[in-house]
């Protein structure tokens, strides 16, 4: 969920808006994450990847050297390793491979430049909820444990264990 303390244009906490998740759950801090649109090889369709500050952090410092990898032209592909670092779904840690970045400096195919060209705006893929919207859910969070509806997608629920 997102943190509506905190401001992705200044990437900063400005608490300028109710974040409703401190009123429900006072012990849980926000964790720092960046979402972004990429091109899924496996498929050469655009999806939203959830990138995890360290690793963004290192395709910044990476950028220095090798240039923007959203050049459409002299861009490069990002090559990552995913480790798994403990018994939980969020034990995971993500290590940029630099030199498999440098080797695929190149130009967007047609049909890549076409899949970025379509691309729905990753603010309308995943608008800012209003703190209104927030408490609404975190309401219906709460009372599931008492057997209230919330009107998820089913493979939501079999993930999370809501039903």
């Amino acid at each position: 969920m997102e943190c509506l303390s905190f401001d992705r244009e200044k990437e900063a906490f400005v608490n300028q808006e109710k974040d409703w998740v401190r009123e429900y759950f006072p012990d849980l801090k926000c964790g720092w994450s960046y979402s972004v649109q990429c091109i899924d090889p496996s498929d050469g369709k655009a999806k939203v990847f959830n990138l995890k500050k360290k690793l963004m952090d290192q395709i910044l410092v990476a950028a220095e050297d090798l240039g923007d990898p959203t050049d459409l032209e002299a861009g490069w592909d990002i090559h990552f390793k995913r480790v798994k670092t403990g018994p939980n779904v969020y034990n995971v840690e993500y290590t940029l491979q630099t030199l498999k970045c440098q080797k695929a400096i190149r130009a967007l195919t047609d049909e890549e430049k076409d899949v970025v060209a379509s691309a729905t705006p990753i603010d309308e893929l995943l608008a800012r909820p209003t703190p209104d919207a927030q408490k609404e859910l975190l309401e219906r969070i709460m009372t599931a444990g008492a057997g209230a509806d919330l009107n998820t997608d089913e493979s939501i629920e079999d993930e999370f264990d809501v039903a």
